[in-house]
């Protein structure tokens, strides 16, 4: 194994990628222990400060997963201020994380982030148009805590030209819990297949650049 000189205040694992607004939000306080994600969580507030802690080997999960850490090989010591519990720079209690959550749906069917392939299930394939124009709907949710903030929707690809963006003004604002709609046309005159990606630009801090891939044929 190997070993280091260092002093350790908390530590905790999550099982997603936290952004840096929640991170900076949470780093000088300690956690409720029910943020989303939260796995395991060690306060390091046992024992007593360089006192005779020689029978404190239980290190707590705050997480509610209960999987707590046992301290080993600390045999003879946590008695003095070479290896023992000691005085942490974390306090106080972490105010909730304010963060809008995106989501995007077609039909009611939900739209992955990044998804690369297009289905008529959601409205990402406009199938085959045979030179008529189709506009399919979009709906964007926030199931965040704060307001979601949608400052513009482009779109790119080779084909981008033959899709539209309508039916909305940006940037728009969508309350927590609530949702809006956008549509994208298709046009074309020339027998073929079109293929274009949707970005959604927000102020969710997971995801600010929403994308996923549109297609139709004529």
């Amino acid at each position: 194994g190997r070993f280091g000189s260092m002093s350790i205040d908390e530590v905790r694992i999550y099982n997603r990628a936290l952004c840096a607004s929640e991170i900076s939000n949470n780093s000088a306080c300690q956690l409720s222990g029910t943020q989303t994600g939260l796995q395991e969580y060690y306060q390091f507030n046992e024992g007593y400060v360089n006192g005779n802690n020689s029978t404190v080997t239980t290190l707590t999960d705050n997480s509610g997963n209960s999987r707590n850490g046992t301290l080993d090989g600390y045999s003879g010591q946590l008695t003095g201020s070479t290896a023992n519990w000691i005085a942490g720079a974390v306090s106080g209690t972490c105010s909730t994380f304010l963060n809008p959550i995106i989501g995007l749906s077609g039909n009611s069917t939900a739209i992955a982030n990044g998804a690369i392939t297009t289905s008529t299930s959601n409205a990402t394939n406009f199938g085959t148009t045979a030179g008529v124009n189709v506009t399919e709907t979009y709906t964007i949710s926030n199931t965040g805590n704060a307001s979601l903030t949608v400052s513009s929707i482009a779109l790119s690809g080779t084909n981008a030209s033959n899709f539209t963006v309508g039916g909305i003004t940006l940037p728009a604002s969508v309350a927590a819990n609530g949702s809006t709609t956008f549509t994208v046309t298709f046009s074309s005159t020339i027998a073929a297949t079109y293929n274009a990606t949707v970005t959604v630009d927000n102020n969710d801090c997971n995801n600010p650049a929403y994308a996923f891939a549109i297609s139709g044929q004529n």
